[in-house]
Parts: structure tokens; C-alpha cells; sequence
């Protein structure tokens, strides 16, 4: 009787130990099949978010080259290989020099040319993807900049953001002038704030 108990639990083990294998390759299978899932999505979304970025840098270029020159290098917005995948970032390179390919601007490029290539990244990101509310607000943009460049900005905003509702500020008062002589009258109001009044608030030239 002990000898046909132990046979009878030998058994039920050993049926456990079929089902648990059965279960174990089942797990596998699906996570095999999932894991593959993941990469093709993750890869579709890669790709279609380069997409996104491919479209993006021609406008970034189009806009960095009117701020400073038609010889200005080329920006290149890549996403991290996929290593870095996790991390929620761009990388930004150019090419500097047929010796210097792939470098980060901030290495190579003046701090005005940094700061040109970072507002045409954040101005053509508007126009690519605020078109459902084209509004943005840029205070003191030129703050790097001479004469010429804030002439071009001036110009770029004039041209390119005609269809946008801006908030400019600045402390510069030639840029405030350029943004006068170029944007049209009848769309932009222009007003300058002479003081601030604790108990009032801003104090408006026209007052």
C-alpha cells in the first residue's frame, strides 16, 4: 500500500513537472513573441519620429541660415542609438570642417551661432507643431547678438510668423525698432514700459 502511494505521488509529479514545462515553453513563446513585438514598434516608432525630425531640420537650417548667412553649416538633429533610447533627448551635430564631422555645436560654434541654432530649433518646432494654437512668446532673444543678426531676426519673424500670435519682449531698443520697421503696423501693437508702479503695475509709455 506505501509502495503504490509513493508510485501514485511519483506520478502526480511528474504530471506537475509536464504541465510546468508546458507552461514554461508557453511563457516563453510569448515573451519571444513580445519581445520581437517591442523591437518593431520601438523601431517603427524611431522611425517615424526621425521622420518628424528629418522634416524638422530642414526647416531648422532654412531658419538658422537666415539668422546667420548662407554659409552657415548645416545642423543635424539625430535621435540617441538605441542604447540611449530611454533617454528623452536630441542630439545636434554639424559638420565643422572636412576634419571635424559629427561635433556638437557648443564645441565648435560661437555662443551667438549656439544660440542661433537653439531659437531655429524652438521657432521651427512652433511652425511644425503648433498649428492648432500658433501662439509663442519669446523675451529677450537677442541678447547675444549685433546689429545684423537682430536686423535678421527682426526680418525672419516678419516673414516666416505672419500667421502667428507673438508676444515679444526685449530691453533692446534697436531690436525694438528693427521689429518696428519691419512688421506691419496694422497687425502688431508696439508699446514700451517706462517704469513699474509697486501699487499699480507696468507703467506704459502711452500713459
Amino acid at each position: 500500500t506505501k509502495a503504490l502511494g509513493k508510485i501514485e505521488r511519483l506520478i502526480e509529479l511528474r504530471d506537475e513537472r509536464a504541465r510546468a514545462l508546458r507552461v514554461s515553453q508557453e511563457l516563453s513563446a510569448i515573451y519571444h513573441a513580445l519581445t520581437a513585438q517591442a523591437t518593431e514598434v520601438t523601431g517603427a516608432i524611431r522611425r517615424q519620429v526621425q521622420a518628424l525630425l528629418d522634416s524638422l531640420q530642414s526647416q531648422v537650417n532654412a531658419i538658422y541660415r537666415e539668422i546667420q548667412g548662407e554659409r552657415a553649416k548645416p545642423i543635424r538633429i539625430e535621435l540617441p542609438d538605441e542604447a540611449g533610447a530611454s533617454q528623452n533627448r536630441l542630439h545636434l551635430y554639424i559638420d565643422f570642417a572636412a576634419n571635424r564631422t559629427g561635433v556638437h555645436p557648443a564645441g565648435y560654434l560661437s555662443d551667438s551661432q549656439v544660440h542661433s541654432a537653439a531659437l531655429a530649433l524652438r521657432l521651427a518646432a512652433i511652425q511644425q507643431f503648433n498649428s492648432e494654437a500658433p501662439i509663442v512668446a519669446l523675451d529677450d532673444i537677442v541678447t547675444s547678438y549685433d546689429a545684423d543678426h537682430r536686423r535678421s531676426i527682426a526680418g525672419l519673424i516678419a516673414k516666416r510668423f505672419k500667421d502667428h500670435q507673438l508676444i515679444i519682449t526685449t530691453h533692446d531698443e534697436r531690436f525694438f525698432n528693427y521689429l518696428r520697421d519691419q512688421l506691419e503696423a496694422g497687425l502688431w501693437q508696439f508699446t514700451r514700459i517706462i517704469g513699474l508702479d509697486p501699487s499699480y503695475g507696468p507703467r506704459f509709455a502711452e500713459h
